[in-house]
């Protein structure tokens, strides 16, 4: 998309002149044509377009991925919008302000601001294509990384309606909404901390209950803290950071924890080798909104929900099914504080 994004950029400069079209064409023949093969072998070798095969595209995946970048770029990420609906409402007034904003500026008939704001629109509508397969997770904020580059239209659009005001008034409200907006973010990015140390403390529980050059199966993990991502890069690649290569990590069923206190989760076995386990909203479980991410999870461990399907993407209940393992397992719950043994009832 660099390319249209930088076609979007010339056109903010030298609008719809003759020299600015010019160029705008030159870029596109020079860097959309050689992008073509380029493209081709990026889909073959990656088996997707940008990657994330397991995630499959589909005209359904799109649409539900765009509602949910729209969501998620006019609310904070504290908020569980899936979990409660009537939240909702925020991104959607903000829709509305921004909607009636444009409005004034189009019948303002400033050119200049014009182009700028249909620019940044059209910047971030442009930047979300090739993401489309992945969307946000709207009751914790994960995925959002993929509206950074969005977000630079978003910036040219607001930048584009509103201005600061000269009234005293106004100027106040500015510095309000601006210090709340600040507050949120420092908020928002201190969740990692908390994140962070549910990861060190559950990767040394893991590292100290595995089996030696056997499986540690993990009925459920911590996939998030709130809006900070727990374990990146897999809890399999830490425990061979952590020194353990010959342990192999299976794990199932992800939670989300929003206060991390023990003795939340608790797992009981059933006659067909499954497990059923039970929560609370401190810690639920995490289950996929579209349909076809069930195929991200791998086929060591696969999860189910039971019971109630709403809230969408959150759960108490849940089964899991573990694929037999002839070597040495132990098999682990995460509480919602710390990793314990299973046992059963």
């Amino acid at each position: 998309m660099l390319p249209v994004l930088a076609a979007l950029v010339l056109l903010a400069t030298a609008g719809l002149k003759r020299d600015g079209v010019r160029e705008v064409a030159v870029l596109l023949g020079a860097v959309v044509l050689p992008l073509i093969p380029v493209a081709i072998a990026r889909t073959l070798v990656l088996e997707g377009l940008g990657g994330y095969s397991y995630y499959p595209w589909s005209p359904l995946r799109a649409a539900a991925s765009l509602a949910s970048y729209l969501a998620a770029a006019l609310s904070p990420p504290q908020l569980q919008l899936l979990r409660y609906p009537a939240l909702l409402a925020i991104p959607a007034l903000l829709a509305a302000v921004i909607a009636w904003a444009g409005w004034r500026l189009w019948r303002r008939g400033d050119l200049g601001r014009r182009m700028v704001f249909v620019i940044g629109i059209a910047w971030f509508f442009f930047a979300l294509v090739p993401v489309l397969n992945l969307p946000v997770d709207l009751n914790n904020g994960g995925g959002e990384r993929l509206l950074f580059l969005a977000s630079v239209g978003l910036a040219l659009a607001l930048g584009a309606l509103f201005s600061v005001s000269t009234s005293p008034r106004r100027r106040v409200a500015f510095l309000v909404v601006c210090g709340a907006a600040a507050a949120l973010c420092i908020q928002s990015a201190y969740t990692w901390v908390g994140g962070g140390r549910i990861a060190h403390r559950v990767l040394a529980e893991a590292v100290q209950l595995g089996p030696r050059n056997g499986r540690l199966l993990l009925l459920n993990l911590p996939e998030m803290y709130r809006n900070a991502r727990v374990f990146s890069a897999g809890i399999d690649a830490a425990v061979t950071y952590a020194g353990r290569p010959d342990l192999d990590i299976v794990s199932c069923v992800p939670v989300q924890v929003l206060d991390a206190q023990r003795e939340q989760v608790r797992f009981q076995a059933s006659g067909d080798g499954s497990y059923v386990g039970t929560t609370t909203w401190d810690a639920p479980f995490d289950f996929p909104v579209v349909p076809g991410s069930e195929a991200a999870i791998g086929s060591a461990c696969t999860y189910s929900r039971e019971g109630r399907d709403w809230p969408l993407g959150l759960g108490l209940r849940a089964r899991v099914r573990p694929t037999p393992f002839s070597g040495p397992t132990r098999r682990v719950v995460f509480d919602g504080h710390d990793l314990r043994p299973f046992e059963s009832p």
